[in-house]
């Protein structure tokens, strides 16, 4: 009898120690089913490698290398004079009345009719102005036309472009003013107001403050005026040239060409003659 006892108490030991074992191995491995054998232990995930900002600039530096052999850099242009006879020139920046360009290394302010381009664009959609819609401001030059190809700047509402092609949801486009000389690329036409270039009637100002056309003020033009209040601001040097079309009938602002950009000034800024106001909406 004792010695049935001793047997019973014998394994009762025995397995109490098996089962603390199953528990500490469950601590040590909890994503170990016990007794299985397809246990893959977790090993940390290793950090990502970062890229460096000048990695970064290498790389878009060759996204437009490349996209400059593929699309070109410009759209030869050639300005008209009144005998009909063309010169080449370069486009400093464009605006819908008139244009800044380069001839014989001089700059001259001429009417942007007078230009005219290589482009495969109907006559209809030879200029563009640039405007998103809804909360974007600017919209993205790719150098391909699909938005996973490389972004190769951002272009401001407001800004004029010349057009040399338009397939069905991307345009190809001359960027004159942005400070860098960029390859053509694409930009989405839902962002773009196309125009003809006709002859527009205008009538010419500059940029002002209090009278004054120099020093180092700068003035605001906006891409748009909502309920009085201008939005997507960018400045202008005290000076610059503006194609003035038309003053709204509150007299405080004028629809205008500055820079290369077309939008709206006040007519505070603006010295030189004024078109006439727009009548007031009945």
């Amino acid at each position: 009898m004792r010695r049935g006892i001793a047997w019973m108490v014998l394994v009762a030991v025995l397995c109490t120690a098996l089962s603390a074992l199953a528990d500490t191995d469950a601590i040590w491995a909890p994503n170990m089913e016990v007794g299985g054998d397809d246990y893959v232990p977790e090993l940390p995930e290793e950090p990502e490698e970062e890229i460096s900002q000048v990695d970064r600039d290498a790389a878009w530096q060759r996204g437009i290398a490349k996209a400059a052999i593929r699309n070109g850099v410009e759209a030869r242009t050639f300005l008209t004079d009144d005998a009909g006879n063309e010169t080449e020139a370069k486009v400093v920046y464009m605006g819908l009345a008139r244009s800044m360009v380069l001839v014989n290394d001089a700059e001259q302010l001429v009417e942007t009719w007078r230009l005219r381009w290589e482009s495969e664009a109907p006559e209809d959609k030879m200029l563009a102005v640039v405007t998103p819609t809804g909360k974007v401001s600017e919209a993205k030059l790719h150098a391909k036309p699909n938005t996973k190809s490389l972004v190769m700047c951002r272009v401001g509402r407001g800004m004029v472009v010349r057009v040399v092609a338009v397939g069905k949801d991307w345009a190809k486009v001359v960027l004159d003013n942005a400070g860098y000389v960029y390859p053509l690329g694409y930009l989405w036409n839902d962002y773009l107001q196309f125009l003809p270039n006709m002859q527009i009637p205008y009538t010419a100002g500059v940029a002002s403050v209090k009278g004054r056309t120099r020093g180092e003020d700068t003035v605001p033009v906006y891409g748009d005026v909502v309920k009085g209040k201008g939005k997507g601001k960018l400045q202008i040097a005290l000076g610059t040239p503006l194609s003035i079309y038309l003053v709204d009938e509150t007299g405080k602002w004028a629809e205008v060409d500055a820079g290369g950009y077309h939008g709206f000034i006040q007519t505070k800024f603006i010295t030189g003659e004024l078109p006439q106001q727009a009548a007031a909406a009945e």
